[in-house]
């Protein structure tokens, strides 16, 4: 009845804790990632497919100017976006 010996272990764990951390960051861009995609992305690129919509019926060229210098901004705004996410998430 009385304990004689005792065996134990002991492992070090810091690479496994590592791993998480790397895979809580991963996922956190993620979430930024999908943030950013379905609100500030899908502006421009909502507005750059109704401007498309209204110029295919537009015959005055001032407004078919208008649409167009309204089209390559929304454009350059989404080129911005993309350029953000992908420097966000290191690519």
């Amino acid at each position: 009845g009385v304990p004689v010996r005792m065996i134990g272990g002991i492992m070090d764990i810091s690479e496994r804790k590592i791993y998480e951390e790397s895979i809580l960051i991963k996922n956190k861009q993620l979430q930024e990632y999908a943030f950013y995609n379905s609100h500030k992305i899908r502006g421009p690129l909502t507005r750059l497919m109704g401007l498309i919509e209204i110029l295919k019926n537009e015959e005055r060229i001032d407004v078919r100017q208008e649409i167009d210098t309204n089209i390559i901004n929304s454009a350059h705004e989404l080129d911005r976006m993309i350029k953000e996410i992908a420097q966000m998430l290191n690519i």
